[in-house]
Order: C-alpha cells, then structure tokens, then sequence
C-alpha cells in the first residue's frame, strides 16, 4: 500500500523521509544506494517530496 510522504531531510549518509498512513505518521531513513537502485533522485527527492509515494512494506520510493 503506498503512502503519502510528508517532508524529506537530507542525511550525511541518505535521506530522512516522513511519511502519513491510516495508522498516524511515520518516519524512515533510506541510504543513497537505495534510492539510486531504485532510480529515484535524492534531489528531486529532497526538493520535491509530495511528488513521491513510499510502500513501507516493501521499503519502495516511486515517482507519483
């Protein structure tokens, strides 16, 4: 199930993403490895977060 992703922060080591579900907010940390397996820009990311919806199942990041 894919969630909202509230606001990014750039971490020395990836990006901090916080996120809202049906169960209240949440908070997790992907590393720059990750995102880039994932073809997703850790820029954009970072500029531009409401573009983006995570599966937190899956630990996945897609473009909206």
């Amino acid at each position: 199930m894919w969630d909202e992703i509230l606001t990014t922060e750039r971490r020395p080591d990836g990006v901090r993403v916080r996120g809202k579900n049906m169960n209240g907010e949440w908070d997790s940390a992907f590393t720059y490895d990750q995102l880039i397996s994932q073809r997703v820009n850790a820029l954009d990311l970072l500029d531009h977060p409401n573009k983006y919806k995570i599966d937190q199942v899956e630990r996945k990041i897609a473009f909206r």
